[in-house]
C-alpha cells in the first residue's frame, strides 16, 4: 500500500481518523443548510413583506441556485479543482453568506436603527447557495477517497453513518433554527448558522495534510456527447452497409468510431436517464415542504398541548419521519415481500413511490378546503402530518429507490455524470415549484 499518500491508512485498515474531521464539517453543513430551508419561506414573508407567492417564489429559486452550482461545481471538481478545494471554497462562500445575513441585524440591534438591505439578504442567500452547491456534493465521494479498496465495509459503516447525520441534523435544525426565530431576536439565528460552519472549517482542516486528494481528471461530457454525435451522423452510412441485424440500436453507428464497450457504456447511462425522467416533478412536490406547506400550517391551529410553535417547525416532521420509515422499509416491508417470493422490483417501488407523493398532494388539498370554508373551526396542526407522512413514504420508494438503482446500473465511467444529471432533475424540480410560486395555485398553499 502506498503509505505516502495515506498517511493515516494503516495496513490493518483501521486508522482512518481524518474522515472523522470530514464529517463534523459535513454534520455542520447539513445543520446549517436545513436551518436556512426552514427559515426562507418565513423569513421572505414575515420579515421583507413578500406575499407567500413571491416568498415560494424566491425560497425555491435560492435552492435551485444550490442544485445548479452543484451541477456546474461537479464539472470543476472533476476535470479542475479537485474535492478538497472545492469543499473549501464552497465552504467559505457558504460562511460569507450567512454572515452577510447576520451583520446587518446585529448592527441594526446596537446602533437601535433599522436597515433598509433586501439587496444583502438576496446576495447572502443567493452566495450561500452558490457555496453549499459546490461544498456538499464533494464531501461524499471525498469521504470514499480516504478508504482503501480492502476496506470496503468500513466504508459502508462510514457512508450509513453520513446518511443518518444529514436526517439528524436536519431534524435538529428545523425544530432549533425556527424556534430561535419565534423567541429570540432574528440575528441570533443567523449567528447560531455562522457558528455551526465557523467551528465545521476549522475541524475540517485540522489533518489537511494527510488527506488523500485525487487528482482531477477529464471530464466525461466530451465523450458521451461525441457518441451520440457519430451515431446520428453515421447513422445512414451504417445502414446502407448492411451492418444493421435485428437488435440494432439506434447508438450502434458510433462502432465506426469507438470501442464496443465505450458505446455499451453510453447505452446503459442513456437508459438510467430514462429512469430520471419523471423524478422533476417529484422534487417539486416534494420542496413543497419547505414553502407551500409551511404556508398553509401557519394558517391552522398551532397550540399543540397548552404550547404554540412556530409554522416553520413542521419541516422537521419529514426527516424525522425517515428516521424511522428508513429502516421500516429496508429490514420489515422488503424482506416481508422476499421471504414470500414476491420481492418488490425497483420499478414497482417507484410506481408506489409516485402514488403516495400523489396522495400527499389530494391530503394538502383537501386540507386546505377545510383551512378555506369559512364554516368549519380552524383546523389543528397535526391535521398536516397525513401529508408528510405519504411524502416520506414517496421519498424513500421512490427518491432513494432510483438513485441507489442507478448508480448501480450505471458504467463506471460514467457515473460521476449520471450523478450530475440527478442533480439537474434537483434544480429543475425547485424551478418547477418555483414558478407555481408566482401562480394562484402559490396563493393557495397547493400545487
Amino acid at each position: 500500500m502506498n503509505l505516502e499518500r495515506r498517511p493515516l491508512l494503516q495496513k490493518n485498515g483501521n486508522n482512518i481518523k481524518q474522515v472523522k474531521y470530514i464529517m463534523v464539517l459535513h454534520t455542520c453543513l447539513a445543520f446549517t443548510f436545513s436551518g436556512i430551508g426552514s427559515l426562507l419561506a418565513v423569513y421572505f414573508h414575515q420579515h421583507l413583506g413578500f406575499s407567500e407567492g413571491m416568498s415560494t417564489f424566491f425560497t425555491n429559486t435560492t435552492l435551485a441556485t444550490k442544485y445548479l452550482f452543484a451541477l456546474l461545481g461537479g464539472v470543476l471538481v472533476d476535470t479542475v479543482l479537485g474535492k478538497f478545494a472545492a469543499i473549501c471554497i464552497g465552504s467559505l462562500l457558504f460562511l460569507l453568506g450567512n454572515m452577510l445575513l447576520f451583520g446587518p441585524e446585529l448592527l441594526g440591534k446596537f446602533l437601535h436603527t433599522k436597515f433598509e438591505y433586501d439587496w444583502i439578504v438576496f446576495t447572502a442567500f443567493y452566495l450561500g447557495s452558490v457555496g453549499n452547491g459546490l461544498a456538499t456534493p464533494s464531501i461524499s465521494t471525498f469521504i470514499g477517497d480516504q478508504f482503501s479498496p480492502e476496506q470496503e465495509g468500513t466504508r459502508a459503516i462510514y457512508f450509513s453513518w453520513f446518511y443518518w447525520l444529514i436526517q439528524v441534523s436536519a431534524i435538529v435544525s428545523n425544530l432549533a433554527i425556527p424556534f430561535l426565530m419565534k423567541y429570540f431576536p432574528l440575528y441570533i439565528t443567523f449567528v447560531a448558522l455562522s457558528g455551526s460552519l465557523l467551528f465545521g472549517i476549522p475541524t475540517f482542516l485540522v489533518p489537511f495534510k494527510q488527506y488523500r486528494k485525487v487528482t482531477p481528471s477529464k471530464s466525461t461530457y466530451p465523450l458521451f456527447f461525441n457518441v451520440l454525435y457519430h451515431a446520428i451522423r453515421n447513422r445512414r452510412r451504417y445502414i446502407f452497409s448492411q451492418k444493421v441485424g435485428t437488435n440494432f440500436h439506434w447508438l450502434d453507428p458510433a462502432l465506426d468510431y469507438y470501442p464496443p464497450q465505450t458505446v455499451e457504456d453510453v447505452k446503459n447511462a442513456l437508459n438510467v436517464m430514462l429512469i430520471f425522467l419523471p423524478m422533476p416533478f417529484f422534487w417539486a412536490i416534494f420542496f413543497q415542504t419547505t414553502s407551500l406547506w409551511v404556508f398553509q400550517a401557519s394558517q391552522t391551529d398551532l397550540v399543540i398541548a397548552g404550547f404554540e410553535i412556530p409554522p416553520n417547525a413542521v419541516t422537521a416532521l419529514n426527516p424525522l419521519m425517515n428516521l424511522f420509515l428508513i429502516p421500516f422499509f429496508s429490514h420489515l416491508i422488503y424482506p416481508f415481500f422476499k421471504r414470500r417470493k414476491h420481492p418488490i422490483r425497483p420499478f414497482t417501488k417507484m410506481t408506489l413511490g409516485f402514488i403516495t407523493s400523489a396522495l400527499s398532494v389530494v391530503c394538502a388539498g383537501l386540507l386546505q378546503a377545510k383551512i378555506n370554508d369559512p364554516t368549519s373551526p380552524k383546523q389543528t396542526v397535526l391535521l398536516i402530518l397525513p401529508q408528510y407522512f405519504l411524502l416520506s413514504c414517496g421519498e424513500i420508494l421512490l427518491s432513494v429507490t432510483a438513485y441507489e438503482f442507478s448508480y448501480i446500473q450505471s458504467p463506471p465511467s460514467l457515473r460521476a455524470m449520471l450523478m450530475e444529471v440527478w442533480i439537474l432533475t434537483l434544480f429543475i424540480g425547485s424551478v418547477l415549484l418555483s414558478l407555481v410560486g408566482l401562480t394562484d395555485l402559490g396563493r393557495n398553499s397547493i400545487l
